[in-house]
């Protein structure tokens, strides 16, 4: 009898380490799930964050600065001409012929007589 109560109290035991342990491997895992998101996140903000760094650099250069004076402010330099070339208007646009909506007979009608 004394040796049952004891093979049941390493039983309880036991079975205790293991759900510990089972318990324990699942929330590693769930943890490194996050730390892999994590990661993601941050490379795609470090990727996203390099392209902003180059925009700005080239946005920043003279060359920019000069195009966007010439191409949205029309300016020029010192002795150069800026010529503004009239917006050309839209061609004119056929009117429609009316559609007659009156019935086949009618139609047949005005055809004949």
């Amino acid at each position: 009898m004394k040796y049952r109560l004891i093979n049941w109290l390493f039983l309880i035991l036991a079975v205790t380490f293991v759900g510990n342990i089972i318990r324990t491997i699942a929330s590693l895992s769930r943890e490194d799930n996050i730390i892999k998101e994590a990661n993601d996140r941050l490379q795609k903000a470090t990727d996203e964050n390099q392209s902003l760094k180059k925009g700005l650099a080239q946005v920043g250069s003279e060359d920019f600065i000069e195009r966007e004076a010439r191409n949205r402010l029309n300016l020029s330099k010192e002795g150069e001409l800026v010529l503004i070339m009239p917006s050309i208007s839209p061609g004119l646009t056929p009117t429609p012929t009316p559609s007659d909506t009156s019935a086949n007979w009618q139609k047949w009608v005005k055809l004949f007589l």
